[in-house]
């Protein structure tokens, strides 16, 4: 769930910018887009994005199951 929040708006902002900023990405083969998409993004991801959306959700994620809960 995590990976998801942060990854889905992270990728759609990078997928809207690079188009508008070099519109023959589009036109690439899927191969090459990938690549560059996951060489560009899994730094982000790893380093900013996640350690920020699960702070934001830890207590979500710490939540005791709910045979404990009273």
């Amino acid at each position: 769930m995590s990976i998801w929040l942060g990854f889905f708006p992270v990728n759609l902002a990078f997928t809207i910018v690079v188009g508008l900023l070099v519109p023959s990405f589009a036109g690439l083969a899927a191969l090459p887009r990938v690549l560059i998409t996951t060489l560009v993004l899994t730094p982000i991801m790893t380093f900013w994005v996640l350690p920020f959306v699960t702070k934001l959700i830890r207590p979500w994620l710490l939540a005791p199951p709910r045979s404990e809960r009273p």
